[in-house]
């Protein structure tokens, strides 16, 4: 929303203390006629742009929150990250706190202190810090009907989405998404006081997005229509469908702003004063920059899917791979806004396929291979060995095959079993080379897309060491951040096969450091 103030005179402040101008956008000074004089006794200096300060609490009769939608449209297209809560039974998602056990804490070491191991003390202290990876609003809600507020604190989700340019330039695989610029979300709404307000609306910079097709503008404005006293409750009406139609190189904020009864017969000035703060989300930049000190907000990773043919007990097995395994791959990419580039690899003859089947090392008595003619993949060299093979193949001329996908991330496909059953594994973590089989049981959708974000840089979102080592609170990852229970949360590094998705944001940190 935009204000415009035309004085026909001179304008004059006086001021006592500091006087901070802030702005998300250019500032310009204009003087048709005269001149621009800047004056200051202790000189003039030039940095860096300062972050605006926050309030420090808001009081509303009304909050809005967004969550993604729950009737199975929502697949994990694009990245949204949220807070888990208590919702009044209105999301199915434990709450973090019921599931969250600790996470790695940098140790310090020093008086008084001296914490020296690598995770909280406890679960209260875990999610404090867990509650610092989002910015945190302190409000107070007025409830209903109007008595003492109580407080609560609004935790703001982020968003990733790539801008519309972008995906429509896209080229990707038959049956693979382009990078979305859109994300459909639900809208849960709570209202107190005692008088039903005169609007909620939606405010956002129109450069940069749409929201349900309306610019935002004053002449088409974005309202939640469900504004009446009650407790928190999905505004089944209002599901809000954000378009990003430009990027952008800052981060944009799209906030909800309740108009209290009255504040509408009011002159916009005073209405924009009027209004409070109920709801916020944040958008993280999306559109790289060049020069000196460009950056990459979007980044690239190519990935190689490669069929490979085995022999192990007179029995001859190619492995392939599924258009869902890299559907799923390809969407937790989108979250962290990298964009995967697909190939099916392509040999000498055009053929994708590649040949152990005369390996030894791949036969009953081999090296990898168990006493029952499974893999085992947990043998000190069986991932670098297969890659090394690989990349070594020559042509009859002794040319080098597969020299271009050298700096590729590596799917070897089997149609085997595993000594252990596993459906997949890397070969360590933020190494980018994977083998999948499909044995007995199968490979689960997600199998792949788990194994790849490990590749990216990703531990499990689960509590894996030993028992004697969470018993001496030892050796916690850095890149793992915060342990849940098993099955419990639907990240792509839980084991919740079924229904694993989403990423959090400061895993989309981590995935985007391990890539170009």
């Amino acid at each position: 929303m935009s204000r415009t103030r035309i004085v026909g005179g001179k304008i004059t402040e006086i001021v006592g203390g500091e006087y901070n101008i802030y702005s998300e956008g250019p500032i310009t000074l204009t003087s048709l006629e005269g001149s621009v004089n800047i004056t200051a006794r202790q000189g003039i200096t030039h940095g860096n742009p300062g972050t605006a300060p926050t309030v420090s609490k808001i009081t509303t009769e009304c909050i809005v929150e967004f969550r993604t939608k729950q009737d199975g449209s929502y697949t994990g297209q694009f990245g949204f990250d949220w807070l888990r809560e208590d919702d009044n039974g209105l999301t199915t998602e434990a709450k973090y706190y019921d599931c969250l056990e600790n996470g790695y804490e940098a140790p310090n070491g020093r008086a008084p202190h001296r914490d020296v191991n690598t995770e909280y003390e406890s679960k209260d202290e875990a999610f404090k810090a867990l509650q610092k990876e989002y910015n945190k609003i302190p409000i107070d809600i007025i409830p209903r009907p109007a008595t003492v507020p109580f407080t609560k604190d609004y935790f703001v989700p982020y968003l990733n989405l790539f801008p519309k340019p972008y995906s429509d330039a896209a080229t990707v695989p038959t049956g693979m998404p382009k990078p979305p610029f859109e994300a459909e979300l639900r809208t849960l709404v709570e209202v107190g006081g005692t008088d039903e307000p005169d609007q909620i609306r939606i405010v956002f910079d129109k450069r940069y997005f749409e929201i349900n097709g309306k610019d935002g503008s004053d002449a088409n404005p974005v309202l939640i229509s469900d504004k009446a006293l009650g407790a928190k409750r999905e505004a089944t009406a209002d599901t809000i469908k954000i378009k990003c139609i430009e990027g952008f190189t800052t981060k944009q904020e799209i906030k909800v702003f309740v108009y209290p009864k009255g504040t509408l017969a009011k002159p916009v000035a005073e209405q924009i004063f009027a209004r409070k703060l109920a709801g916020e989300i944040i958008v993280l930049p999306n559109k790289n920059t060049t020069g000196q000190n460009a950056v990459k907000n979007i980044k690239e990773q190519k990935f190689v899917f490669i069929n490979v043919k085995t022999n192990i007990n007179g029995s001859i097995k190619i492995g392939s791979s599924k258009l869902i395994d890299k559907i799923n791959l390809q969407n937790a990419l989108y979250q962290s806004l990298v964009f995967g580039y697909f190939e099916e690899y392509s040999d000498s003859n055009g053929i994708n396929l590649f040949d152990l089947s005369t390996d030894s090392d791949f036969k009953n008595g081999g090296r990898y291979i168990d006493t029952n003619g499974n893999m085992n993949q947990d043998k000190s060299t069986f991932h670098s060995r297969i890659k090394h093979l690989f990349l070594s193949l020559k042509d009859t001329n002794g040319s080098p095959i597969n020299s271009k996908y050298r700096d590729y991330f590596t799917f070897f496909m089997f149609d085997v079993d595993s000594y252990d059953g596993a459906p997949g594994q890397v070969e360590s973590v933020a190494i980018k080379n994977v083998v999948v089989f499909e044995g007995a049981n199968g490979r689960w959708p997600t199998t792949c897309v788990h194994e790849g974000l490990h590749g990216m840089g990703l531990y499990h979102s689960h509590d894996d060491r030993s028992t004697a080592a969470i018993a001496n609170h030892t050796a916690i990852q850095m890149n793992k951040k915060f342990v849940y229970t098993k099955f419990k949360t639907d990240n792509l590094m839980s084991y919740n096969t079924r229904s694993r998705k989403t990423t959090w944001q400061w895993q989309w940190e981590i995935i985007k450091s391990n890539t170009k």
